[in-house]
């Protein structure tokens, strides 16, 4: 019997040996970013599925789109600190307007040494748990309702809700969170979005459009706006659609925003206010 080709023997076992390491390289890097066997990253799989939206995962990081209500939402999932962060967020309709909502870890003197920002509403036990921070207070009131509040208390984990540049987003810090608790915090926020919403526009800003809605001029073509009127959400400047999707901006300079607000009558059509971009 002939011994084999010493040369084609050390070939052979280098070649297992660098597929042994590649594979223990490849098991370890999964288990460090938390992509194999992973529940959080399931969770947010299922979410997708149930949502009928996309699951992307980069990192052991893993991200959901999906659409609700004619608005765009945003789950992102992240370990910190031996946690799991679950950040929910969307688009807010004013970007001028800043709201700061998370739990009270600080004592009064600390608070006042440093200068912090709380504001009450009046709301004993929100109060007590929650620091609250705004730049407006009318907007501050209106969104923060007593379900609102309730929401916010019930979500579990160490929650926070921010609303700032555009964007309104929730997030939670647990050690782990169940499929359920990603699914039920999602709903949450869908649901909060929507009221909160609707607090700010359903009738005050439909009130302040309607008193505007006679002898407003297009700054683009310089004519009377009659019908399909919107406004500029950062400055109010009322525009036709058409001028304005023919300018893609606001036409007032240096705003530069590029979002709108549809100016409709609220008696026959309050379901048709919206934001859009």
């Amino acid at each position: 019997m002939n011994n084999p080709d010493p040369a084609i023997a050390v070939i052979f076992a280098c070649l297992l040996t660098a597929f042994g390491l590649f594979f223990v390289f490849f098991v370890i890097r999964s288990i460090f970013f938390g992509e194999l066997f992973n529940p959080f990253q399931d969770a947010f799989k299922s979410l997708a599925t149930r949502r009928n939206g996309s699951f992307i995962s980069s990192g052991g990081a893993p991200r959901v789109y999906f659409t609700a209500n004619n608005y765009n939402f945003v789950v992102k999932g992240r370990s910190a600190q031996g946690s799991r962060v679950l950040t929910v967020s969307s688009m807010w309709p004013r970007p001028t307007f800043r709201l700061r909502v998370f739990h009270d870890k600080w004592t009064p003197g600390i608070k006042s040494f440093i200068g912090m920002q709380d504001i009450e509403i009046g709301s004993p036990d929100f109060d007590r748990q929650f620091v609250i921070q705004s730049n407006q207070m009318d907007e501050m009131l209106a969104v923060l309702s007593v379900d609102v509040q309730q929401q916010i208390t019930t979500a579990g984990g160490d929650i926070s809700l921010t609303i700032n540049g555009g964007k309104i987003e929730l997030q939670s810090v647990k050690q782990s969170f169940t499929e359920k608790e990603v699914f039920e915090l999602v709903n949450r926020f869908v649901s909060l979005h929507t009221g909160m919403l609707h607090a700010v526009f359903a009738v005050p800003a439909m009130e302040m459009k309607v008193t505007r809605l006679e002898n407003a001029t297009c700054m683009v073509c310089g004519e009377v706006i009659e019908n399909q009127r919107v406004d500029c959400v950062g400055c109010n400047t009322p525009h036709h659609k058409d001028c304005w999707q023919y300018l893609g901006v606001c036409s007032t300079y240096a705003c530069g925003q590029k979002q709108y607000s549809e100016v409709v009558e609220p008696m026959e059509h309050p379901e048709r206010f919206r934001i859009t971009e």
